[in-house]
């Protein structure tokens, strides 16, 4: 009897072990499945929201408000669904950022106005309009779009309190649903209130509900994140759909997407405020950006063929962070694929599926980091403008003057050129920090013919430039040959005894264009060259080689590199991926 007891056992025990790894399996498959399930939900309903939110320029029916909003009440449905699969997996995030209360309680109040109008309820409000919280902005208004929900239901024909106080370190919110008269009890939900419960804990707060004898309350808490500040009467600004975001010359905009009707919704949204090109592969963008380079670019993160990763550690290639901005509409959140993203040359990245508001901040938010950094690119070619060597100007009128009495007509040459060199070294940070190469080929000659005036055959430089380049189309940073030209002449032939020559030679290096100037003067010590590329100056005068090696590291897929030997001469390399400009007035503002 033992034995066949213990074999029982042993049978039972077995069978349970199956039966709790099948129902192991199917509750991951279920989470999986609701997982999958909810993302695919997700975008058609941001893509309906998104294009009824879109008709708000014209007159909306009621029933299209009451679409919008039933529209926006089953997409927080989703939401939840999604944060439930996420708790369960342990992959859950939230973005924690001062937000303002009343902002997110009035959206949640104006989806429930309808039901509110329909019954005796009466409401009452009680907040610091200026009142900011550290949370999830959109986690924390669906969350209190199901509390006011479920107050509604236990107030019947009742009275709806919200109240916001500031308490130390915390903000509480109380939400009271309450009755006339005592009212038979209703079941909360428990599952949407322990998903909301567990996300206000993430944020660092605390949720609880109390049943009352006629309705039901509901207390939260959230941490303080301050008072926000109210602009000055003159730095108002007002937005509207009607007039271009930042001028009257719509900023292009470049979507690389190839959902078309994803792509349709985001041009939907952003008409108006951007003038708008799309595409649906990443080779008809490149195709467009050669052509004629947008202002921004929204790239999807997944595409056939070459993704949106590819695409844009490819476009870094040749264009900077703020040459090119580029956004990437991601389908996750999760680290690893940030970090990614980031790490290709994205600015900035928006989970897809995106809201209007989401996109134009975004995009306001980089146009005026561009701005801003157009700016410091106007300051920094000043402050290389300013860095002309008054010695140099000095000595060449010097020179100038000296053949006024013996040649005037060479005195008259040399004051063309030294006109051509102040030109172009003044007028520089008005078309940015890129130039043709024919332009700066221009000023290395003016400056050379300068120095050959007071050295005369003591100098002489040696230029030669691979014919399969178009001079006039190559486009380098401006500033940036002549003085690795000087640096060569001053500091290598003219401490030298007797003659010295510089040799420039620009050649096509497969898809790069490489510049290279070698001098045969007096060289540098091995501890020179180290300091020189460690961006320390060891010559006081001129525009500077530390100037030239900090620009070329901040451009994308550049390298200036040095060598040298004492008393042999130097050599210096500059090389960046080949770009031809293919409208050459119109990049100049000429055209």
């Amino acid at each position: 009897m033992n034995i066949y007891l213990a074999m029982r056992l042993i049978n039972r025990t077995r069978d349970a072990e199956l039966y709790s790894q099948r129902l192991e399996k199917a509750t991951i498959g279920k989470d999986s499945f609701l997982e999958v399930t909810t993302n695919e939900l997700e975008q058609p309903l941001y893509h309906a929201l998104n294009i009824i939110k879109s008709l708000s320029n014209q007159s909306m029916t009621d029933k299209q408000q009451l679409l919008e909003q039933q529209l926006e009440r089953l997409l927080y449905l989703v939401n939840d669904l999604k944060d439930f699969t996420r708790i369960r997996f342990q992959d859950f995030k939230i973005d924690v950022h001062p937000v303002n209360m009343q902002m997110i309680i009035q959206h949640v109040l104006t989806m429930h106005e309808k039901k509110i109008k329909k019954t005796h309820i009466r409401l009452y409000k009680h907040m610091n309009p200026k009142l900011l919280v550290q949370a999830d902005e959109q986690r924390v208004g669906q969350i209190l779009y199901r509390v006011l929900e479920t107050a509604i239901a236990h107030a019947g024909n009742g009275d709806v309190i919200l109240t916001v106080l500031h308490l130390n370190t915390d903000v509480r919110l109380l939400v009271e649903g309450a009755g006339p008269e005592p009212i038979q009890q209703k079941a909360a939900d428990e599952t949407g209130q322990s998903i909301g419960k567990a996300i206000i804990e993430q944020m660092g707060g605390t949720y609880s509900i109390d049943l009352l004898q006629n309705g039901i309350r509901f207390i939260i808490t959230l941490p303080f994140g301050g008072y926000e500040q109210v602009l000055k009467d003159n730095e108002k600004f007002i937005i509207t759909n009607d007039q271009p975001l930042f001028n009257e010359n719509l900023p292009r905009l470049l979507i690389v997407e190839d959902d078309v009707i994803h792509a349709e919704v985001l041009q939907t949204l952003l008409q108006g405020q951007y003038a708008i090109e799309v595409v649906h592969c990443p080779e008809e963008a490149l195709s467009i950006i050669q052509q004629k380079r947008p202002d921004f670019l929204l790239i999807d993160e997944v595409m056939p063929g070459m993704g949106g990763i590819a695409l844009t550690k490819y476009i870094r290639q040749y264009y900077s962070y703020i040459d090119l901005p580029i956004i990437m509409l991601v389908a996750n959140e999760y680290p690893t694929n940030i970090s990614l993203i980031l790490e290709s040359g994205a600015n900035d990245y928006i989970r897809k599926p995106a809201t209007k508001e989401m996109l134009l901040s975004r995009l306001s938010a980089i146009a005026l980091t561009k701005e801003a950094m157009g700016k410091a690119i106007q300051h920094e070619m000043a402050f290389l403008q300013a860095q002309i060597n008054p010695h140099f100007l000095y000595n060449a009128l010097s020179s100038i003057i000296s053949f006024c009495y013996t040649d005037g007509e060479r005195a008259g040459h040399l004051l063309t050129m030294l006109s051509t060199y102040l030109r172009y070294i003044l007028e520089s940070g008005k078309d940015g920090q890129r130039a043709t190469l024919e332009k700066e080929l221009e000023i290395i000659h003016a400056y050379v013919e300068i120095e050959q005036a007071r050295f005369g055959d003591k100098l002489t430089v040696i230029l030669t430039v691979e014919e399969t380049l178009d001079v006039a189309k190559v486009e380098i940073p401006s500033l940036l040959i002549q003085p690795l030209v000087e640096n060569a002449i001053r500091h290598g032939i003219f401490e030298k005894d007797g003659n010295g020559t510089v040799f420039i030679e620009i050649k096509r290096r497969q898809n790069n264009l490489s510049i290279q100037v070698r001098d045969d003067g007096v060289g540098m010590t091995e501890e020179q060259v180290k300091a020189l590329n460690n961006g320390e100056n060891i010559f006081s005068n001129g525009i500077g080689f530390t100037n030239v090696l900090r620009r070329v590291k901040e451009m994308p897929s550049a390298t200036l590199s040095i060598t040298s030997k004492k008393d042999e001469g130097t050599t210096m390399i500059f090389i960046q991926p080949l770009k031809e400009l293919q409208h050459v007035e119109n990049y100049y503002g000429r055209g």
